[in-house]
């Protein structure tokens, strides 16, 4: 029978493992509704207009918020439209049963809002 040499040993000293074998901490706080808004300037002009908006769409019992660009001149349907085929485009499970815009409703998430002082 033989022994492992000691240098293929793995040693315990009893001490944390360096901080690169350590587990990452990820902050585990609540997703919240963010817009994105790219403000371009018109022509030399003060007058700002944010030419397209970013949103984080949560689609109920659905993992993860979709990521829908629109314009701000756009409606809550054409919002709605947009979600739906980007979740359906990712094929994104739980498969929706109907995809009509019209059987859907957008609310506002309870997490989103920030509180005022």
């Amino acid at each position: 029978m033989t022994s492992v040499s000691p240098g293929h040993r793995r040693k315990f000293s009893g001490k944390d493992p360096p901080s690169s074998l350590r587990p990452e901490k990820h902050w585990s706080g609540v997703r919240r509704l963010a817009l994105t808004l790219k403000v371009p300037l018109h022509n030399s002009e003060s007058f700002l207009r944010p030419s397209k908006v970013l949103v984080n769409v949560s689609i109920e019992t659905g993992v993860g918020a979709v990521q829908v660009v629109i314009s701000p001149e756009d409606t809550v349907a054409d919002l709605i439209k947009a979600a739906l085929a980007s979740y359906k485009k990712e094929k994104r499970r739980p498969l929706l049963k109907n995809n009509d815009p019209k059987c859907y409703d957008l609310h506002y998430s309870s997490f989103a809002l920030q509180s005022k002082q």
